[in-house]
C-alpha cells in the first residue's frame, strides 16, 4: 500500500532556508537511468519461469502504462 502525503511542508527557521519545496519520486530514469536493469531482472526472471522475453517485449513493456505491459505478458506467457 503506497501511502500519500497531504501534509504541507513547513518553512526552516532562517531566513535563508526554506525548507522542503518539492518532492519528485523517480519510477522511470528521471534521475537514475534504471531501465537496463530493470529488463535485465525482468528477463532473468522470466528466463526462471522458463519464457525467454526479446527486444519486441522490450519495446511493448519499457515506458508502457501498466496494464498494457500486464496484458503483453500475459498473452505471451500464456498465463490466465
Amino acid at each position: 500500500m503506497t501511502t500519500i502525503s497531504t501534509a504541507t511542508p513547513t518553512l526552516g527557521r532562517g531566513d535563508d532556508d526554506r525548507g522542503l519545496q518539492a518532492v519528485l519520486l523517480d519510477m522511470d530514469g528521471t534521475l537514475v537511468d534504471t531501465e537496463d536493469f530493470w529488463w535485465q531482472a525482468e528477463a532473468s526472471l522470466f528466463a526462471e519461469l522458463g519464457f525467454e522475453l526479446t527486444a519486441e517485449d522490450r519495446a511493448h513493456v519499457v515506458g508502457g502504462p501498466m496494464t498494457r505491459v500486464i496484458d503483453h505478458l500475459l498473452a505471451g506467457t500464456g498465463v490466465d
